[in-house]
């Protein structure tokens, strides 16, 4: 038996909600109680709901596109049909019409495009500086201890002039598009300069996954200064698929010695993983290195109050080469599998921030004194 929906003309209060940004008119039309219907910032459908206050409810795609096309009165089919054949009619001496309806419907998209799109073009901006910054970064590394590093750095800048090159792409596809809807072709933040946590938030998660299982997930390096005035970092281990507090599955703590240790042992780990291909290695599982040192003990040695964490190198029967980054909690083992094409990212995402947590964090610690030198 088909939905019947219910639709209603009147006249609704403006509103705003803080948590999701919907920037929304005046709308005089009700379908099945929902109203003030658009898609927000973040691309997905909400509306308010009668009764229920100035909070948004979400909403399915197929519903936003019936309530607008019931709303112009652009559905019109043979009585008794189904939801998507909805007949939508105004009654006599109702306020408005559809031709109104239709340009507030315009006002709305066209402010929620705007919105999105300069989103879009900021956040690729931003990438573009963040990604050339990088790629210096590497050139600096690959000069100063060649090797493995410099091997895996010129990997990393071979991925991200290719994801500057997208970027760029980006970037003019969304400031060609803001121009039509005559409004600045260039976003409203021109400082290009972000925070050390901005700047690991604003880097595209490198991906994990836990063998035997469904878990996928994304890296996040989190730089903080404790109360102590200590500099540390957070590795968290994201679940983009959970909700609220679940989104975060684990988080790996680290000092600034430790966290350079671990870029220093994924460099090697990629070194390993080219020697294995080449000499044709099958069925491998070894320690690249454990820190902090003191509490690297044999497994059979490992009790509880003793935290110690490993890269690992693995290769498989097929000869597949992977990394593990697994925290040792007593005899409890948890890790985390990434591959060696992600590796090459993430050791160059951990380079990246441990540079701009330690500048950001030395700008902060500075004394008169240490600021006066600079200025001999």
């Amino acid at each position: 038996m088909a939905k019947m929906y219910q639709i209603v003309f009147g006249v609704t209060a403006f509103a705003m909600v803080g948590a999701v940004t919907l920037p929304v008119r005046a709308q005089d039309f009700v379908l099945d109680g929902f109203y003030n219907c658009a898609k927000a910032t973040n691309g997905r459908p909400y509306c308010q709901q009668v009764g229920k206050g100035a909070n948004y409810f979400p909403v399915t795609d197929e519903f936003l596109q019936l309530f607008f096309s019931a709303r112009t009165g652009s559905v019109r089919p043979a009585p008794g049909g189904t939801p998507a054949q909805l007949q939508a009619t105004q009654p006599s001496g109702a306020g408005g019409s559809v031709v109104q309806l239709q340009q507030n419907i315009t006002t709305i998209n066209n402010t929620v495009v705007v919105d999105n799109l300069k989103k879009d073009a900021s956040e690729a901006r931003g990438l573009i500086a963040l990604y050339s910054k990088m790629i210096a970064e590497q050139k600096n590394q690959s000069s100063k201890d060649g090797g493995d590093a410099s091997e895996a750095a010129n990997q990393a800048i071979a991925i991200l002039n290719a994801r500057i090159e997208t970027l760029r792409q980006s970037f003019t596809t969304s400031t060609t598009e803001l121009s039509r809807y005559q409004t600045s072709i260039r976003p409203n933040d021109p400082d290009m300069r972000i925070s050390a946590r901005k700047a690991s938030e604003l880097f595209p998660k490198v991906p994990w996954y836990v063998p035997g299982t469904s878990d996928v997930g994304e890296f996040w390096l989190e730089p903080l200064v404790t109360d102590d005035g200590s500099l540390k970092f957070n590795m968290r281990f994201v679940d983009p698929s959970a909700e609220g507090d679940k989104k975060i599955k684990s988080t790996f703590n680290f000092t600034k010695d430790d966290l350079v240790a671990v870029q220093q042992a994924l460099l090697k780990l990629i070194g390993w993983a080219k020697v294995a291909h080449q000499k044709g290695v099958k069925q491998v599982i070894k320690t690249v290195d454990c820190f902090p040192k003191q509490s690297c003990v044999p497994e059979d040695q490992r009790k509880p109050g003793i935290t110690s964490t490993e890269i690992v190198f693995q290769v498989n029967d097929e000869g597949a080469t992977s990394g593990r980054i697994q925290r040792n909690k007593g005899k409890f083992k948890e890790g985390y599998n990434i591959s060696i094409e992600s590796t090459v990212w993430l050791q160059a995402y951990l380079n990246h921030i441990i540079i701009e947590g330690t500048d950001e964090f030395d700008a902060g610690s500075r004394t008169k004194a240490d600021v006066d030198s600079l200025f001999k």
